[in-house]
């Protein structure tokens, strides 16, 4: 996917600009990965087989969307909630 449309409007493209888009990666495939290349495996060797959820944010409105590898519908969004307190 390369580019994504967000409820507001706003057209993310992550070839544009690649910080609309993080990885996600759980605790347990951290360690996993921290144990691997400890024994000498190249992280670029295994970086697919452990980033299999991608999350985009959007600049303009803060909406966050995950997606599942492979597929192009978000598997959920979530979106900013308004706060009257001025701390946040």
């Amino acid at each position: 996917m390369a580019r994504f449309k967000c409820k507001c409007g706003h057209i993310m493209s992550n070839s544009t600009h690649p910080d609309v888009e993080y990885s996600l990666v759980s605790h347990a495939q951290w360690n996993n990965l921290a144990e691997r290349t400890e024994n000498g495996e190249n992280f670029v060797d295994i970086e697919d087989s452990i980033l299999t959820n991608s999350l985009w944010k959007c600049p303009s409105c803060q909406r966050i969307y995950i997606f599942e590898d492979g597929n192009d519908v978000p598997l959920q969004v979530y979106n900013l909630e308004k706060n009257n307190n001025s701390n946040w």
